[in-house]
C-alpha cells in the first residue's frame, strides 16, 4: 500500500533547499569570521564585534544542522509513504479505496489487515481443570479434516467465557502452521494437548 507520494517528494526537495542555503550562509559566517580575526589581530576590531562574528557563525552553523535534520525527516517520510508486509501473507480485508483521504490523528483505524500465509490460529473453549495445566508454548496437536498439524498454546484466557452452562470454559489459542496449506476462516478442528 502506498500514500501519494507528492506531498513527501516535495518536502525532501524544500528540507534540500534549505540545507543549500544553510549551507550557504554556513560558509559566509565561516569567510566574515576568518576576515574579523585577521582585523581583530591588526587591532583594527573591537573584541565585542569578534565576539558578534563568532555568534553569527554558531548561529549559522545550528541552522545548517536543523536543516539536514529536516532534509533526513523529510526522506525518512517519503520512504515510509510506501508500506510493505513483513511476511508472505493473504490480504483479509481492504478498509480504504484508492485515492481515498485518510486521517489517523482524530481516530485510529486499521487499513488493511492481513494474515501470514500458512501461519493460523486455532480457538477452542476448556474447562478450568486443563486451563490450569497449559501454559503458552505448551505443546498441541490440531487436526483439519483429515490432517493434523503441530502447533503451540499461545494463549490461555484468564477469565471464562460468557455462557449459559453451568461449567466455566477458558478461551484457548493455538498457532499452527499449515505448511502453505490454504484453511479458511471458521472451518472445524480438533485440538489435543
Amino acid at each position: 500500500m502506498s500514500l501519494n507520494k507528492t506531498p513527501f517528494e516535495a518536502a525532501v526537495k524544500q528540507a534540500e533547499a534549505h540545507v543549500s542555503k544553510a549551507a550557504a550562509s554556513q560558509r559566509e559566517a565561516d569567510r566574515d569570521l576568518e576576515q574579523l580575526n585577521e582585523l581583530y589581530e591588526r587591532g583594527v576590531l573591537s573584541k565585542v564585534e569578534l565576539e558578534n562574528g563568532q555568534l553569527n557563525q554558531r548561529r549559522a552553523n545550528a541552522d545548517h544542522e536543523a536543516a539536514q535534520a529536516s532534509l533526513t525527516q523529510a526522506k525518512y517520510n517519503l520512504e515510509h509513504s510506501v508500506i510493505t508486509a513483513p511476511f508472505d501473507g493473504l490480504v483479509l480485508d481492504v478498509r480504504v479505496k484508492p485515492f481515498e483521504s485518510v486521517n489517523n490523528v482524530v481516530s485510529v483505524m486499521p487499513l488493511i489487515s492481513i494474515a501470514e500465509k500458512g501461519k493460523y490460529t486455532a480457538v477452542t473453549l476448556v474447562s478450568l481443570s486443563i486451563a490450569n495445566q497449559l501454559k503458552i508454548g505448551s505443546n498441541s496437536q490440531v487436526k483439519i479434516g483429515k490432517n493434523t498439524y503441530r502447533g503451540t498454546v499461545s494463549s490461555v484466557a484468564f477469565e471464562p467465557q460468557e455462557n449459559n452452562k453451568q461449567e466455566k470454559r477458558y478461551e484457548i489459542q493455538i498457532m499452527f502452521d499449515s505448511g502453505g496449506k490454504l484453511i479458511r476462516g471458521g472451518e472445524t478442528a480438533v485440538v489435543s494437548f
